[in-house]
């Protein structure tokens, strides 16, 4: 589906693609959002989104034939003309605050759980760096760790992942 908005910064209407997959061990109470941003102009640094924009494809496909998954999954591409997460922060104030009987047909799919931005290089790469963190500064669920672990060791990738910060915590010493 289609979710229109105005960019804050230029005034023009733009538009965000959504797709929904809905897994069968899911309930609808819940759900992961996995964002991308797509080539909506004419500059060379689009070219950058386009390993990125397959790669969600690729991603899509892959958990759509996968069994084990529970929450559902929300697929999101957003202009690339839109700066600083305009468009997903637009897509996330009309999922939460647009009415439920409105004539906006937004999809609802629960609570968020997770979500991911993919933006990838498009030149060549050997290993992917995972960024994570949870409420507050804590660690995240990280079964959505462990499944961009094992998609990146699928095709051939290493998987990096940060290295625990040592706390400087008063009342530790």
């Amino acid at each position: 589906s289609r979710h229109m908005f105005t960019d804050p910064r230029t005034s023009e209407r733009k538009v965000n693609s959504i797709a929904v997959l809905r897994s069968p061990r899911a309930d609808g109470k819940e759900m992961l959002v996995l964002q991308v941003e797509y080539p909506d102009g004419d500059h060379v640094s689009d070219q950058d989104k386009i390993a990125s924009l397959s790669t969600f494809i690729a991603v899509m496909h892959y958990l759509a034939t996968v069994p084990w998954l529970s929450k559902d999954v929300i697929f999101i591409t957003t202009p690339s003309t839109s700066k600083n997460h305009a468009a997903l922060d637009r897509w996330l104030l009309d999922y939460h605050h647009t009415p439920l009987l409105s004539d906006d047909h937004m999809f609802r799919g629960g609570e968020i759980w997770a979500a991911v931005c993919l933006e990838i290089p498009n030149s060549a790469f050997d290993s992917v760096a995972i960024a994570f963190e949870g409420d507050n500064g804590d660690f995240p669920n990280l079964d959505l760790v462990n499944v961009a672990v094992h998609i990146a060791r699928r095709v051939g990738l290493k998987a990096v992942l940060p290295r625990p910060q040592k706390r400087s915590d008063f009342w530790a010493r």
